[in-house]
């Protein structure tokens, strides 16, 4: 469970193959706080907009050449039917290289017969908003923060 769990964070939340049929996908958050909260998401939905991030962000520099965000697991552990994931992700928007995209997340992944059924996504939410809204004020005291 924990391999693929690893390959689901590796892979943005979703690797093909790795989930069930009827898979849902689920930032925990209140509707109004990030872009994808409020209802589950099927994977085919989640790896849309997984490729769609491809052509806005890439890796930054110190993690080497890539496309989309850059997850790095901090923590895993596995228990009865679950793995819970720390992690981070990182990433740089193309329109503005000097920017710089860095979140905190944590993901349960929930298995049946092998596969996983459910993701459920824990992330700080004010730090997606302030991105969105381009606050550079608001993300530099929330990075500063949290690297404290």
């Amino acid at each position: 469970m924990k391999r693929i769990a690893q390959k689901m964070v590796e892979n943005g939340g979703v690797a093909p193959g790795l989930v069930t049929e009827d898979f849902e996908f689920t930032v925990e958050a209140h509707p109004s706080s990030h872009p994808a909260a409020g209802r589950p998401h099927p994977a085919s939905e989640i790896l849309s907009g997984l490729e769609s991030a491809k052509e806005v962000f890439r890796y930054p520099d110190e993690y080497g050449p890539g496309d989309g965000f850059k997850n790095i697991i901090r923590s895993m552990t596995a228990e009865d039917d679950r793995v819970v994931v720390e992690s981070e992700t990182h990433a740089v928007p193309r329109a503005n290289p000097a920017g710089r995209y860095t979140n905190y997340n944590v993901a349960i992944y929930v298995f049946r017969d092998g596969k996983v059924a459910r993701a459920r996504i824990y992330e700080d939410t004010a730090f997606v908003q302030a991105f969105q809204h381009g606050d550079p004020e608001v993300m530099s005291e929330i990075n500063t923060a949290v690297e404290s």
